[in-house]
């Protein structure tokens, strides 16, 4: 059971090199102004440009603009290759992926967003997810708890002080968000067969239940420390990566 190591994040060299069993994460924390929204817009491919102004709300599509800009450059910068050529395709479940053969470091990575919170998580040959949440502590958690979460989650979220119920209840929620999105699979089956150990003063652990039969040994979940009052997690198929953490504000790269 991990003790994990708290994350430094710090800004990339200007050479940066991910090497097969390394995760590197990457967070923006700073809202752009409209004018560089709009030249990020202009970057982007047609479809991705189209795909942005069929959103619903100003809110979503400047969200979408802003994580597309970020996923190419970074993209860009491991494949050395300009952002806009590289064939972003989604599979059937909606993860974005890197058509082959434009990609020959086989990268696996994911994202999420929170409020003004963008993560990225990048990896090479293994399932990767990743996923942030703001903490809400007015929301019914008890209930959602009851509903959601496994019979010993509950179990533990009961036993802890009522002031550190939220965190932990996020922290259990992101951990199954981020092994959902890593194996492309159902959230409602990975609410009901995995089982997060909750309290963050003891070491992290993590087992399924059935009928999910993965052996999570082949498995890393870990907890994220990415801002305050928020939670987040990643999980990567690797037993034992090594982990870096990058700030994209101020952008380390032109």
């Amino acid at each position: 059971m991990p003790l994990f190591e708290s994350l430094s994040w710090n800004h990339a060299p200007e050479q940066i090199q991910l090497k097969t069993g390394d995760v590197h994460l990457w967070r923006s924390q700073r809202q752009p102004d409209p004018a560089q929204i709009e030249a990020w817009f202009q970057q982007l491919p047609s479809p991705e440009q189209q795909r942005a102004d069929s959103m619903g709300s100003m809110k979503r599509r400047n969200e979408y603009i802003r994580a597309r800009h970020y996923l190419r450059q970074l993209l860009a910068r491991y494949l050395n290759t300009p952002a806009r050529a590289i064939p972003l395709q989604r599979t059937p479940t909606g993860k974005t992926h890197i058509a082959l053969p434009h990609n020959p470091l086989f990268l696996t990575f994911n994202l999420s967003h929170a409020q003004e919170q963008l993560l990225f998580a990048f990896t090479r040959r293994h399932a990767i997810g990743v996923d942030i949440e703001a903490i809400q502590p007015k929301r019914p958690l008890a209930a959602l708890a009851q509903r959601f979460f496994t019979p010993q989650e509950n179990q533990q979220l009961q036993l802890l002080p009522p002031e550190n119920y939220p965190a932990a209840w996020y922290r259990c929620w992101t951990c199954k968000e981020a092994w959902s999105k890593a194996r492309g699979g159902n959230l409602q089956q990975t609410l009901n067969t995995l089982n997060v150990h909750i309290d963050p003063k003891r070491p992290f652990a993590f087992n399924t239940l059935p009928p999910d039969d993965t052996p999570t040994q082949n498995w890393t979940l870990r907890p994220l420390d990415v801002a305050s009052n928020y939670a987040a997690a990643c999980a990567v198929e690797y037993p034992a990566p090594h982990w870096c953490a990058f700030e994209l504000d101020p952008i380390p790269y032109s």
